[in-house]
């Protein structure tokens, strides 16, 4: 009786820590790197085509700074997070600009996302940003779906339409949420994609949200119908230093928010493990 009370202990212990952490996302990078260096020719993560590069710029450089970001939501649970950030800082009126090609070979069966795809689908995305500096000179900067080094969805900042986080298709079709993006955040983003051609894809952003479920779209603080599809995912800014960590993109809500588990779940996990040396320790006497 004992053993099978101790073999159950262990078993849910072991199925609370890996439903806790699990995560496959298709896309990742932490931007684990060595502070000080550029973001061109880094090529950690997982999911991607080759190294960050194919800069466009008249500034300076993205470069790896440290520490990296941390995000803990409002029910105290903590995203998984490593490493240190990139920082776009390319100078006040100037641009910087790098690039990234997803393996759509591996992820996508080689086509494009949008379109290109042979099913209606949703696919989400996360990071961790905020704007360190508000200079003059219309100021912008994230991250940026493209396909090549054409932008077809911006999720960030744009001085032109408003200073807080938002989705932008084009300076007339964009929508910002109310928090600014001088306020380092946690930003979600879930694209329902319609693959019929010439249909809009609806696209979601949420602000800080919790790590545990899976929120409504009626929650979203905001929301934009735009045709997109993309191959590249595209960072860089004008004008503002901007930093940037922990991007993820997968086929899931969970793909893209693995919370660190809870000391209580490792307690649960030590005492089980100690239970059962302890039983084993008899059975040897």
């Amino acid at each position: 009786m004992k053993r099978m009370m101790i073999l159950s202990l262990f078993t849910a212990a072991i199925l609370v820590v890996s439903t806790t952490v699990q995560a496959d996302p298709m896309v990742y990078d932490g931007f684990d790197y060595t502070a000080c260096q550029n973001l061109a020719g880094q090529n950690g993560g997982t999911g991607w085509n080759g190294s960050w590069g194919g800069t466009i710029s008249n500034g300076n450089s993205t470069t790896i700074v440290s520490p990296g970001f941390t995000y803990t939501d409002g029910n105290s649970d903590s995203l998984v997070v490593i490493g240190n950030k990139t920082r776009i800082a390319p100078g006040v009126g100037k641009y910087t600009y790098d690039y990234r090609l997803l393996d759509l070979a591996t992820i996508n069966n080689g086509k494009i996302f949008g379109y290109h795809d042979d099913y209606d689908r949703t696919v989400w995305i996360s990071y961790i940003g905020q704007q360190v500096t508000s200079p003059s000179g219309a100021p912008s900067g994230g991250i940026s779906l493209c396909v090549g080094t054409t932008e077809h969805i911006n999720i960030s900042y744009s001085s032109d339409q408003s200073p807080n986080w938002l989705l932008r298709r084009a300076a007339d079709n964009w929508a910002a949420t109310s928090t600014p993006t001088t306020t380092q955040s946690f930003l979600l983003v879930r694209v329902d994609f319609d693959v019929t051609l010439g249909e809009n894809e609806d696209i979601y952003m949420w602000v800080n949200p919790n790590l545990d479920t899976e929120p409504l779209t009626s929650t979203a603080d905001a929301t934009l119908s735009a045709n997109i599809s993309f191959d590249t995912i595209r960072i860089g800014g004008s004008s503002a230093e901007f930093d940037i960590d922990e991007f993820r993109f997968g086929n899931s809500f969970a793909d893209v928010t693995p919370v660190v588990p809870e000391p209580s779940t490792f307690v649960l996990l030590g005492t089980a493990l100690l239970g059962m040396l302890l039983w084993r320790r008899r059975r040897r006497k």
